[in-house]
């Protein structure tokens, strides 16, 4: 899927920006390429109202999927909410739920970091497998787990300090990189083709499925929350306005939103979704 958080999202925190320099790209060594200072274009990009759904104030909105299902997570419950319907799963047997990712609507992951455990569920929340990495891996430290490709998935072992993809189906663990040396991870976000990595100098390092660093950014602002949609561009909210970065073009553009409070948002198929704490508002906008 294209935080949380495709996006997938995997719930995840982080987001913001501004900047007003247009900085040049510089060459970086394994063809990466290291960006800095986004230029602030005053460009608005306008939102198109469609709807809105009701939430409670102690929920999570994680996303929606290519069927316009809505994803929560309230505490260790998950829930999917349809136009006519909804769902909920809560594991018997473990809590402290970390993230979840909805990248595939149809198997969507679970991640208990405390109890080493990834959880499977299909479109119904219904509990398909578990991966209990504890057993698994007992030396694995892992802090993160994503949705990637082809049956397999990201893990991050903090205590190698390194990326790997596992296979579900023949249960291989493969290192797929390490982390540059001297970086201190503040956050991780994947992608199914794309890892993404902020370290505390907030630079964005983005590796793909081989480990090759495809980008080396500089983010030049703050953020609450932030969504990467692919490897160009990314949303992210700083102080309850909501902003889109291209990463390519070093260009950073204001969202016109209307909510006071932005406790969670969405992009996926030209649909925005903005929860405001109290109903999810869902937008229309096409996105340059």
């Amino acid at each position: 899927m294209k935080k949380i958080f495709s996006c997938l999202i995997v719930v995840v925190i982080g987001a913001m920006g501004y900047a007003q320099v247009t900085p040049k790209a510089k060459p970086q060594n394994k063809e990466s390429v290291t960006k800095e200072e986004p230029v602030v274009v005053m460009d608005t990009l306008r939102l198109k109202f469609q709807n809105h759904e009701s939430m409670g104030k102690d929920q999570q909105f994680l996303g929606k999927d290519i069927f316009d299902s809505t994803y929560i997570k309230e505490g260790d419950l998950f829930k999917k909410n349809t136009k006519y319907s909804g769902v909920q799963y809560k594991s018997k047997e473990l809590d402290s739920l970390t993230s979840i990712d909805i990248t595939n609507p149809l198997e969507l992951m679970l991640f208990y970091k405390e109890k080493k455990s990834i959880v499977i569920v299909n479109k119904e929340l219904a509990k398909r497998s578990v991966i209990e990495l504890g057993v698994k891996f007992p030396s694995m430290e892992a802090s993160y787990a994503g949705v990637s490709t082809k049956r397999n998935y990201w893990l991050v072992n903090e205590r190698t300090r390194s990326v790997h993809l596992y296979n579900s189906i023949t249960y291989e663990l493969h290192r797929v990189f390490n982390f540059p040396e001297g970086v201190t991870p503040k956050q991780y976000i994947s992608l199914p083709h794309l890892f993404f990595l902020i370290d505390s100098e907030n630079v964005l390092h983005i590796n793909d499925l081989s480990g090759k660093e495809v980008l080396k950014y500089k983010m030049a602002f703050t953020y609450d929350l932030i969504q990467v949609l692919d490897l160009d561009r990314l949303l992210y909210s700083f102080e309850n306005k909501l902003y889109l970065v291209d990463l390519k073009a070093n260009k950073t553009s204001v969202i016109d939103t209307k909510e006071k409070s932005i406790s969670g948002f969405f992009f996926g198929n030209q649909k925005l979704s903005i929860f405001d704490g109290q109903k999810l508002n869902n937008y229309f906008i096409k996105l340059p």
